[in-house]
């Protein structure tokens, strides 16, 4: 179910982008994540997630404490990310790594200009330890290594380290159980 976990990541990265660009807006609902994941600049792949899409993602996300969804004083749900405690990341690695979710293998230069948005990431050479870090992480914890060049990250996405953590914490990124 490629869709559902490109939803997954999306909505992810949709709550940790929009924690950090637009804190007004944030916790989010259910349909500003939706709206987030479907819009058609900047994402890569570009699916199409419904709402029910993301509630059923989002129970998932939730069970393993990735996300929280709030009661918002009797009015819509909102729904704020645990990223840095649940991926154990620094700020820079999480804003690399929302950048992978929303938009996909990249080269270096360009995803150094699109994570700095998020995080102050001076060059390419502040880049490359960050990289190395996650990938790192990601081949600890996933049964298949993460292949890297200096040129372009060809399978280094944070939905391929998010999904290694949902594996690890006893469910697939597929959505089926263990």
């Amino acid at each position: 179910m490629e869709t559902a976990r490109c939803a997954t990541a999306q909505g992810t990265g949709v709550l940790i982008e929009k924690a950090k660009t637009t804190p007004a807006a944030y916790p989010m609902t259910v349909n500003a994540i939706v709206t987030g994941c479907n819009q058609k600049n900047n994402r890569d792949p570009s699916p199409r997630t419904t709402t029910s899409m993301w509630k059923k993602r989002s129970t998932k996300l939730r069970s393993l404490g990735a996300v929280s969804e709030l009661d918002w004083l009797g009015r819509v749900s909102k729904y704020k990310h645990h990223a840095y405690e649940w991926l154990g990341v620094s700020k820079p690695e999480i804003a690399v790594m929302t950048e992978l979710l929303l938009r996909g293998a990249q080269a270096l230069g360009e995803l150094r200009g699109r994570a700095a948005r998020l995080e102050p990431i001076a060059d390419l050479t502040a880049l490359k330890p960050i990289v190395d870090a996650l990938v790192a992480r990601g081949s600890s914890s996933s049964s298949r290594p993460w292949p890297w060049s200096d040129r372009r990250p060809q399978s280094l996405h944070a939905a391929g380290a998010l999904g290694a953590q949902v594996s690890s914490q006893g469910a697939h990124a597929d959505g089926r159980g263990s």
